[in-house]
């Protein structure tokens, strides 16, 4: 199968996760500064979300790029992943709207980790596509942050029950340890043309 319209619909999908997230964010009744900096938690937990779907969303399309073919389970296993990230919302606003307590942000921590563990799946099911499996094994190489960040999600999660803040700045580590540019699915979408 051609992979056009898994692409279009993994956009559309995460295009709404975006604008549900910006739509949770309440105005304020107020003109003080003080009704602006109460929504502080908020904010954060969206600029939060929001970098790690951006994450999701550039990565997806790099990764997609050098992907040849896919068939029905790619398919799933690319629904599997977009369901875990259509729970940022939900778990964003939860934790926003509690201002960082513990069970908030070890749930944000678990959607997170599962959205980590989704792409691992979903990177194994184009593996086993014919065509996929020499450009994608190269690209990937070691694939050093792939498989530690669901450690570090375990991390957070964890110092979530003594710290909300330790977890949450775990969590934005990561973030910022996946927004370095990778450019392993560059190089390889180059040697394919």
């Amino acid at each position: 199968m051609g992979k056009n319209r898994l692409e279009a619909f993994s956009d559309g999908v995460i295009a709404i996760i975006i604008t549900i997230m910006v739509l949770e964010l309440k105005i304020p009744h107020d003109t003080s500064l003080a009704a602006l900096t109460a929504l502080w938690p908020v904010f954060l937990s969206y600029v939060l979300s929001f970098v790690y779907v951006g994450i999701y969303w550039n990565n997806h399309h790099h990764f997609y790029h050098v992907v040849r073919h896919v068939d029905g389970r790619v398919l799933w296993a690319n629904l599997h992943l977009l369901f875990w990230l259509s729970l940022l919302p939900f778990v964003t606003g939860w934790m926003g709207e509690n201002h960082m307590e513990a069970l908030p942000v070890a749930l944000y921590g678990v959607v997170l980790l599962m959205s980590a563990l989704a792409w691992y799946v979903m990177q194994r099911t184009l593996l086993c596509v014919p065509g996929n499996r020499e450009v994608l094994l190269h690209a990937l190489g070691r694939d050093r942050k792939g498989r530690l960040s669901p450690l570090f999600y375990l991390l957070g999660i964890g110092l979530s029950f003594y710290s909300s803040w330790l977890g949450a700045a775990v969590y934005s580590l990561l973030a910022l340890w996946w927004l370095v540019p990778d450019r392993r699915m560059e190089q390889a979408a180059s040697q394919q043309h």
